[in-house]
């Protein structure tokens, strides 16, 4: 598994845009009084998911989870942001 190395000031502009993307997702998570967590998932450099924390709303964890295991394998990249207050 890649990890990344990067720090924000060496992002490109794709990078940056991404994680604003990402942000924007933790944001209505924040606003909905969840945890902020936003994530964004790229294949072949297009937007293919975007999603944020929803546990309190909608399902525990651990169901979302096992459907994540039924996705079909494809190398994509997720742009993830944490915020921890």
């Amino acid at each position: 598994m890649k990890r990344a190395t990067k720090m924000a000031s060496q992002w490109s502009p794709r990078e940056e845009e991404l994680m604003e993307l990402a942000l924007e997702e933790a944001q209505c998570a924040y606003d909905g009084d969840e945890v902020p967590v936003g994530c964004v998932i790229v294949h072949n450099d297009m937007v293919i998911a975007r999603g944020r924390n929803k546990t309190n709303e909608v399902q525990p964890a651990s169901l979302l989870w096992s459907q994540v295991r039924q996705w079909p394998a494809k190398p994509a990249v997720a742009e993830l942001t944490l915020c921890f207050a």
